[in-house]
């Protein structure tokens, strides 16, 4: 018998990876199969980033990571991690769409944009918390914490 006694409810977990059609369609399959809403973890991504306005002019950004502190400026158009990768700062990211969070940083100082966010509460974007993979420097000066 499957459902909340059966088989899949003692799982440890279940993991999905894929669009956000596909993990949306499957959360309620396997709750129906007994599987807790909480031991759902998710990563989703998306093949086709949305398009952005172009910002024009540059700000100056300075960005932290392992110890090195790496200062240039930087194009408001260009997303905050491609600049660190760009200055050579070894920075976690995986699925560059905004998706899956792993290029989680936080604003210390500035404005930025961040235009797509599907990993981070309020709260955590309210204390500074970006994805520096779909985020651009708005101010004219700009300081992100990725270890932070």
């Amino acid at each position: 018998m499957l459902g909340a006694d059966g088989p899949l409810s003692r799982l440890a977990g279940v993991w999905l990876c894929g669009p956000e059609g596909l993990v949306g369609e499957l959360r309620p399959v396997l709750a129906s199969l007994g599987v807790p809403h909480r031991r759902v973890h998710t990563e989703l991504f998306d093949a086709t980033p949305a398009e952005v306005a172009p910002l024009g002019g540059a700000s100056t950004v300075r960005l932290l990571s392992g110890g090195a502190a790496v200062t240039s400026t930087v194009p408001r158009s260009r997303w905050l991690l491609d600049a660190a990768r760009g200055l050579g700062l070894d920075v976690p990211f995986s699925c560059l769409g905004g998706m899956c969070g792993v290029c989680r940083a936080r604003v210390v100082d500035g404005e930025v944009d961040m235009v797509t966010n599907h990993q981070l509460g309020a709260a955590e974007v309210a204390a500074g918390a970006v994805l520096t993979c779909r985020t651009r420097p708005l101010s004219r000066t700009v300081t992100v914490d990725f270890d932070a």
